[in-house]
């Protein structure tokens, strides 16, 4: 299937990523045209004239902007298009694109990794502009900081475990150890790729427990490795409505 034959979603996506990726990539000439343009209004809003951030003065300025500016719309598209995917794998976008012919622990590793991949840009976008907007912003606000570090962790341990569902769904998932997936818990309603899922942030979370001093995700290994338990024992919850069903 080619870019053609997308949903008007992933294209949309896709040109918001296309346009961040022009805007940073002509930024070294188009950059101060773009800067003595919007000039005025940043002077209108009573920026100072000797002010530190985006001064008048230095002519890479508009090149600094523009790049800036490229970079989040490139990361604004990179978070469309996972969203997408991700309701995609979920199976609430219509009829799937870029998935139809993926097997389920394709589907589930990826539908992670993408959601993954959006949490983590939640948190580090932020981040990085704090630190490159302002001079010694941190003492100013610790908390917030403190709860962008964390969703950022959270992202990348999410695309950690979204690895580890291709090793619990391959093609030994069916032997004695997982075979249980497929016919207990969610696995009685056809979703033991919730199973999965679920050992898959318990192994992860264990495991950046075990090894934080390597893994930079210990402020949320433990609280993954809960959620995954809590996803197996919900599925009780099928387990008992199917109670009495061939």
């Amino acid at each position: 299937m080619t870019v053609a034959n997308w949903s008007v979603s992933y294209k949309v996506a896709l040109g918001v990523m296309l346009v961040g990726l022009l805007m940073m990539v002509s930024s070294p000439f188009t950059g101060e045209p773009f800067y003595g343009a919007v000039t005025p209004f940043i002077e209108l809003l009573g920026a100072p004239e000797g002010r530190e951030f985006l001064p008048a003065q230095r002519p890479e300025t508009g090149a600094e902007l523009l790049a800036l500016l490229g970079g989040c719309n490139f990361a604004v598209g990179v978070c469309m298009f996972c969203v997408f995917l991700v309701l995609e794998v979920l199976e609430l976008a219509g009829p799937p694109v870029l998935t139809r012919r993926m097997r389920t622990r394709g589907k589930l590793a990826l539908g992670a990794a993408a959601a993954g991949l959006v949490v983590f840009v939640v948190g580090a976008l932020p981040r990085v502009l704090l630190s490159l907007l302002f001079v010694d912003y941190e003492p100013g606000l610790p908390g917030i900081i403190g709860a962008f570090d964390v969703i950022s962790q959270a992202g990348g341990l999410l695309m950690v475990c979204a690895a580890i569902t291709l090793l619990v769904g391959g093609s030994r998932s069916h032997g004695l150890m997982l075979r249980w997936t497929e016919v207990v818990g969610w696995g009685r309603v056809r979703r033991g790729w919730i199973n999965k899922l679920g050992l898959a942030l318990i192994a992860g979370g264990f495991i950046s427990s075990m090894f934080r001093f390597i893994m930079p995700f210990d402020d949320v290994a433990n609280g993954f490795a809960n959620v995954g338990l809590i996803v197996l024992v919900l599925g009780i919850v099928p387990q008992l409505l199917a109670v009495g069903r061939p």
